[in-house]
C-alpha cells in the first residue's frame, strides 16, 4: 500500500476499535444495556448459535471487502478511504462483543417522546462513517463512475484474465472448505463435550453449515470479480502496449500513457524509447 491514506484508514480502523472497548468497559454498570441482536436489537429472535455464527461470519467478509476498497481507492477519494476506517472499525467494535459477550454492550441512552434508544460509540462511528462515505459518494460521482482513464471493459485479455481469477477462486474455495470442515468438526466435538441434546447438536451443525456455506459462496464470488479487476491493472498495460506498438508501425506518432494504478509502468518508457527509434531525423 504505497498510497498514505491507506494505512491512515487502518490507523482509524484501530483507532476507532479501540475507543469503543474501552468506552464500553469504562461505562458505569448501571447505565449497561445489552443487546443479543444486530442494529437496534434486530434478529435478537433467531437463534443464539446461528446469530453469533452469522453476524461474525459477516462481521469478517465484510473487514476483507474493507481491505480490497481500500488497496484498490486511488488517493483523490482519500474521504471515502477515511470514512470506511470509521464506519468498518465501528462495526468491528460490535463484532468483538458479539464473539467475547455473545451480545452487544449499548449504554448511552435517548429518549425522545415515546422513541427511547440506547446505542454505543461503535454505532456513532458507524453513522458518522456512512454519512461522510454517502457525501463523498455523491460529490465524487464524476470521479468514481466516468473516470476519464476508464477503460472501455474490464477483460481485455479473456483467456489470461479468466485463468488467472479461476485458480485465485479456487484456492480461496479450497482454504474455505479446509477451514469450514475443521470449525464444524471441532464445532460437533465440543457440543458432544458438554454433553448437549443429539438434535440440538444437529440444529445447531446445520445452522453453521448453511451460515459459513452462504458466506463461503459469496465471498468466492467476490474474489473472482476482484480478480478480474486487479488482473485488468496487469493486462491492460499489455493490451495498451501491443495496440500501441501496432499503432507505432502504422506511422502513428503519440506517447503511450497507462492509466492510474495499472501495473508495468515501465512500458511507458520503453514505448517512448521505441517511439524516438521509429521518428528520429
Amino acid at each position: 500500500m504505497k498510497n498514505p491514506h491507506r494505512w491512515q484508514s487502518l490507523a482509524l480502523f484501530g483507532l476507532v476499535l479501540g475507543l469503543d472497548q474501552i468506552t464500553k468497559h469504562s461505562a458505569p454498570k448501571e447505565l449497561l444495556y445489552f443487546n443479543e441482536g444486530f442494529i437496534f436489537g434486530s434478529m435478537s429472535d433467531l437463534p443464539q448459535t446461528l446469530r453469533i455464527i452469522t453476524l461474525c461470519s459477516l462481521g469478517g467478509f465484510i473487514f476483507t471487502a474493507y481491505l480490497f476498497l481500500i488497496a484498490l481507492l486511488p488517493q483523490v477519494l482519500r474521504s471515502i478511504s477515511l470514512g470506511l476506517g470509521l464506519f468498518i472499525g465501528g462495526v468491528f467494535g460490535n463484532i468483538v462483543d458479539r464473539a467475547f459477550l455473545g451480545k452487544t454492550i449499548d449504554f448511552i441512552p435517548i429518549h425522545f417522546q415515546e422513541i427511547s434508544l440506547v446505542f454505543n460509540l461503535a454505532d456513532v462511528f458507524q453513522w458518522v462513517g456512512a454519512i461522510i462515505i454517502t457525501i463523498k459518494l455523491i460529490k465524487k460521482e464524476k470521479i468514481i463512475w466516468f473516470p476519464e482513464n476508464q477503460r472501455g471493459k474490464i477483460i481485455v485479455l479473456f483467456r489470461d484474465q479468466m485463468y488467472l481469477a479461476s485458480k485465485v477462486t479456487l484456492s480461496c474455495f479450497c482454504c474455505a472448505l479446509l477451514l469450514g470442515l475443521f470449525s464444524l468438526t471441532f464445532l460437533r466435538f465440543s457440543l458432544m463435550g458438554l454433553s448437549v441434546d443429539p438434535s440440538a447438536t444437529g440444529l445447531v451443525l446445520r445452522h453453521f453449515a448453511l451460515a459459513f456455506g452462504s458466506l463461503s459462496i459469496l465471498f468466492c464470488l467476490l474474489i473472482f470479480l476482484l480478480s478480474l479487476y486487479l488482473s485488468h491493472k496487469m493486462a491492460g498495460p499489455l493490451y495498451a502496449f501491443e495496440l500501441y506498438v501496432e499503432e507505432l508501425l502504422s506511422g502513428v506518432n503519440r506517447p503511450l500513457k497507462l492509466r492510474e494504478g495499472d501495473q508495468s509502468k515501465h512500458l511507458e518508457k520503453i514505448a517512448e524509447d521505441l517511439r524516438k527509434s521509429f521518428h528520429k531525423e
